[in-house]
């Protein structure tokens, strides 16, 4: 079948060709910001008392105005078109583009387990990203009390979004687990701007010591702040052309002293920001995840799909078996030269390819949901 007419193949080559890549990068613009909305009411849990066993979750705490900064995907503007249109020809990682910066954040942490917070009281709809679920104003500081208590892991967001901002609740809850937990089981995570992590030190520091007086006139246990490390200098300011998704955490050892433990992918080796971050989680991040895990109670397992499964699918063959018949008529066709058939031959197998690795991408992000903890049961900490 002849699919090219003689004497008009370049111009339809062409203009078919600019056309294409111009729809799907404006439907990958579009779809960056109808995902995170379509995401965000998929995330709420209902009934989640009872339904967690003990150190199965991941607990995550915040300063609620955070939220609308993290609910955020990277910008993309005129410099991003090219990026923009290399995944709609399947190269690249599409997931990072698409998420919002909570969820590449704890994308980190979901090998320790499902990851849950508390959703911001009167929200309409629940954020992409940890899922959420909702407690009472007035007394929910028992229930956060006890869910940090069987959480296997409690994550702090140490960010303010503004100078005034307060955070009493979340300094609560962070004095609650200095007093209730091992330290190996608390970690404070750092995304976005330093002043965010600046302003959440001073903040925390200026409320431990207001509320130190009451605590000791009261009878409580004193609950004592553990100092806060600086926020580390990046080591090539210049190579930093976006926000990280995680700039870095801070763990706490036996007696309580922290360390900051930085994400800089500007001392790593890429030619892009993406490629240098991947380096980073590869040479950093996932080291560090190896050793959090190894002193957490019970045991994670991810379980990972077969590539033989992803590559079973229906949908990737009728991919295939469409550009296998458009290269046949290409190839076959006398009124094209070869040097078009060569370029029309290379956007397709690279269009096709490109949507294979893409789905594997995309199986291997589901597959972070697909965590199982096993414990005994009983664990001494």
């Amino acid at each position: 079948m002849e699919i090219f007419d003689e004497g008009t193949v370049s111009w339809y080559v062409l203009l078919n060709l600019l056309g294409n890549a111009a729809s799907f990068a404006f439907a990958a613009f579009l779809s960056r910001r109808i995902n995170r909305h379509l995401n965000a009411g998929l995330s709420a849990i209902e009934g989640i008392e009872g339904e967690l066993g003990n150190y199965e979750y991941v607990l995550y705490l915040r300063q609620f105005e955070m939220d609308r900064r993290l609910f955020r995907t990277d910008r993309i503007g005129v410099r991003d078109f090219l990026p923009v249109l290399m995944l709609s020809l399947g190269i690249g990682n599409p997931i990072d583009s698409y998420n919002t910066r909570e969820q590449n954040a704890l994308d980190q942490f979901r090998r320790f387990g499902q990851i849950i917070a508390v959703g911001r009281p009167g929200e309409r709809f629940p954020m992409p990203g940890a899922q959420r679920f909702y407690l009472p104003q007035d007394n929910w500081k028992p229930v956060v009390s006890d869910m940090m208590q069987h959480a296997r892991l409690v994550l702090f967001l140490a960010g303010l979004h503004s100078e005034n901002a307060t955070a009493d609740g979340t300094f609560w809850e962070f004095g609650e687990a200095v007093r209730c937990l091992p330290p190996h089981r608390v970690l404070l995570i750092v995304c976005g701007k330093a002043g965010d992590y600046r302003r959440f030190r001073e903040a925390a520091e200026d409320y431990f010591q207001d509320i130190a007086p009451g605590l000791h006139r009261s009878g409580e246990a004193s609950v004592c702040l553990p100092p806060l490390p600086a926020y580390p200098p990046l080591k090539d300011p210049k190579k930093l052309k976006r926000a990280i998704p995680l700039n870095g955490v801070i763990r706490f050892n036996p007696d309580w002293s922290s360390e900051f433990i930085s994400f800089d992918p500007t001392g790593e080796l890429g030619w892009t920001h993406r490629s240098r971050w991947r380096s980073t989680i590869r040479s950093r991040v996932d080291s560090f995840a190896d050793q959090i895990e190894r002193l957490l109670p019970g045991d994670a397992t991810w379980t990972k799909t077969p590539l033989a499964q992803i590559l079973g699918r229906w949908w990737i063959w009728l991919v295939f078996m469409a550009s296998m018949a458009v290269v046949r008529d290409v190839s076959g066709s006398h009124t094209i030269e070869l040097r078009e058939k060569l370029g029309i031959i290379a956007v397709v197998l690279v269009g096709t390819a490109g949507f294979v690795w893409q789905e594997f991408l995309r199986v291997r992000h589901i597959d972070l949901y697909n965590v199982t903890v096993t414990t005994s049961e009983a664990i001494e900490d």
